[in-house]
């Protein structure tokens, strides 16, 4: 939430702005072509038909905002890992490592922090 006393219109944007310029770029970079061409027929950042929840007026404050990514693990997110047989058909599914780069592609291109929590014995 931005604090209305400080409104810095240039370091705002608001949450589908950002998920968008995370899929043009994508897109732009060739990452998971094939998915982004899927994904634009029926964009998956559109509002629902029929919302549930208010619609929301919340702007990213790109001062105080940062994306944090928890335990990106190589078990996990790759055919080489030693859990690819539990998780592998959901993660190929939400083409999650794709929309991971989409994140951190957009992230950069509006100079986000990022902060990518590891996980270590």
């Amino acid at each position: 939430m931005c604090d209305e006393s400080n409104h810095d219109d240039s370091e705002e944007l608001k949450r589908r702005q950002f998920l968008k310029i995370g899929v043009a770029s994508a897109a732009a970079a060739g990452l998971g072509a094939s998915s982004t061409t899927a994904h634009a027929a029926s964009d998956p950042y559109a509002p629902p038909a029929k919302p549930a929840l208010p619609p929301s007026d919340m702007v990213l404050n790109l001062k105080r905002t940062a994306l944090v990514v928890t335990d990106p693990q190589v078990d996990f997110l790759s055919p080489d890992g030693v859990t690819w047989g539990v998780v592998g058909e959901s993660v190929t599914h939400h083409n999650t490592v794709a929309n991971l780069g989409r994140l951190f592609e957009a992230a950069k291109k509006v100079d986000m922090t990022v902060a990518i929590s590891s996980h270590s014995y």
